[in-house]
């Protein structure tokens, strides 16, 4: 507990301390919050507060033969920049637009980002009064890049009333084509990916930071193995001489193995920290290193997570960790167990030294590694806010344990799903209140025409914040016919602050 808890009204300096049964009552009830609000891992020092109704971002479909629109989001100043994948006229484009962060009105017409070959999440970073991101798409027209590592680009856009965006390309300095021979498409050869084993998922996403007015950048790519017939993946990093090398640290290994799902977050003025994940089939660490503002490594890489719990391809993923800076302790996520159900939540000093797990933890993380907790919380995301980081997650019944199917979706009281948030310390406990962003009619409760329950379908949850106000918005799955809103995404804005 940080904060001493004072009773003034009942402490007196010319008569002894007495109360009324009713005080007595007061004080006991009074107690009892300070206790639950500082207990082993709880330090309540703030609160999250909803500022607008959860309301209809991006629905109907995007061309395609499903709703996904699989967009990502940056926060600046009130504005809302939305990335989405939409097929227009036979091609997958990459497309842009500002909105209102209270309303959800557009602001700007969409942005064309490029022709989109491989379409990855971005996270987006404040840069002075821009937003920048790394998006993976060809911005000519027509498409030119005969290869894909001519994908990459780095994207500064700035909110309206201006509305300007200009992406430059960012260079892979040690891909040769003929180090990896397995080909995209006829004529095309993948040289760009988040990862080569671990499948990041819902929420994989192309990392970026920011560190003073410098701009940060990692990716996987194909990094040459000699005498091996083709590469293997690797982190490669960026700054501003807009040209991504390998990093020199181990991030590969030329056999059964590799290294990727990166992510960057800022550490201090001129440094950015980098998690990521690497080892061979059997054996996944989370490794950690700082790197300065030209994305050149200020540390050796050391292990902080991972293990061999964690097992390899799983197409449903969750792999790629989230990493935050909170005063003096970094906090990042990883996946624990051997399914997509669980995240642990993890602490440690800036320099990666006594790393445990943190002291609250999302439902599911401590259920012995089998998949088999009462609910299901692996899809989130973690921001920092000042003083503190807030974690953003979806959560449902876990449907499943083992082969057995546990639960009647029919039935509301045996079923529920929602996307809650919270603010944790810097030390990782819980520091205020957990928040539902979803109404109660998020949850499915329907059969299908032929009387089958809808089971459900975890939703992408995506998360941007600028100082206190942070901006969520996830897919809601229902059919039109069910209670509440059309399916679509959805969105809502809230304020999370430490109190003084």
């Amino acid at each position: 507990m940080t904060r001493a808890t004072t009773l003034s009204r009942w402490t007196s300096t010319s008569r002894p301390f007495t109360i009324s049964a009713g005080d007595r009552a007061l004080f006991a009830s009074a107690l009892l919050a300070a206790l639950s609000a500082c207990s082993g891992d709880t330090d309540i020092i703030g609160r999250c507060i909803p500022t607008t109704d959860p309301a209809v971002l991006l629905s109907g479909s995007n061309g395609g033969d499903y709703v996904w629109w699989s967009p990502s989001v940056g926060l600046i100043d009130g504005h809302v920049w939305v990335t989405y994948v939409q097929n227009i006229d036979g091609k997958w484009l990459g497309l842009g637009r500002w909105y209102d962060a209270t309303t959800l009105a557009a602001e700007s017409e969409p942005v064309r980002l490029g022709t989109v070959d491989i379409w990855e999440l971005q996270n987006w970073a404040r840069d002075g009064d821009s937003l920048v991101g790394q998006v993976w798409a060809d911005p000519a027209e027509p498409a030119e890049i005969s290869s894909d590592d001519g994908l990459v680009h780095l994207w500064r856009v700035t909110p309206p009333p201006d509305a300007t965006a200009n992406g430059q390309r960012i260079a892979l300095t040690t891909y040769d084509p003929a180090d990896n021979p397995f080909p995209l498409v006829p004529g095309r050869r993948r040289t760009i990916t988040l990862s080569d084993l671990y499948a990041a998922g819902f929420q994989g996403a192309l990392s970026v930071a920011v560190v003073g007015r410098a701009v940060v950048g990692a990716l996987g790519a194909v990094a040459p193995c000699p005498g091996v017939a083709f590469g293997g993946v690797s982190v490669h990093s960026f700054g501003g001489d807009y040209a991504a090398s390998r990093l020199p640290f181990p991030t590969v290994d030329c056999a059964i193995g590799g290294a990727g799902v990166p992510w960057l977050f800022p550490l201090d003025g001129d440094e950015v920290g980098l998690l990521y994940r690497h080892g061979e089939v059997d054996d996944h660490e989370v490794r950690y290193a700082r790197l300065d503002a030209r994305g050149q490594p200020t540390s050796s890489s050391r292990i902080v997570g991972g293990g061999e719990n964690t097992p390899c391809c799983d197409v449903t993923g969750g792999f790629q960790p989230r990493g935050v800076r909170v005063r003096d302790h970094v906090l990042f996520t990883e996946r624990r167990g051997d399914s997509s159900f669980c995240y642990t939540v993890r602490v440690m000093d800036l320099d990666g030294d006594d790393v445990d797990d943190a002291p609250w933890q999302l439902p599911c993380a401590d259920d012995g590694g089998d998949g088999d907790g009462p609910v299901v919380t692996w899809i989130h995301q973690l921001v920092a806010v000042p003083g503190a980081a807030v974690l953003v997650w979806q959560e449902r019944t876990n449907l499943f344990v083992g082969e057995a199917f546990t639960e009647d979706i029919t039935d509301p009281a045996r079923y529920h799903e929602g996307v809650f948030a919270v603010m944790l310390t810097e030390d990782g406990k819980r520091g205020s209140a957990v928040m539902e962003l979803t109404t109660p009619e998020f949850t499915a409760a329907e059969v299908d025409a032929a009387g089958t329950p809808v089971f459900a379908l975890d939703t992408d949850v995506q998360v941007a914040a600028d100082g206190n106000e942070v901006f969520a918005t996830w897919i809601d799955r229902r059919a039109p016919t069910a209670p509440g809103p059309l399916a679509g995404y959805h969105a809502r804005s809230f304020r999370c602050v430490v109190d003084p």
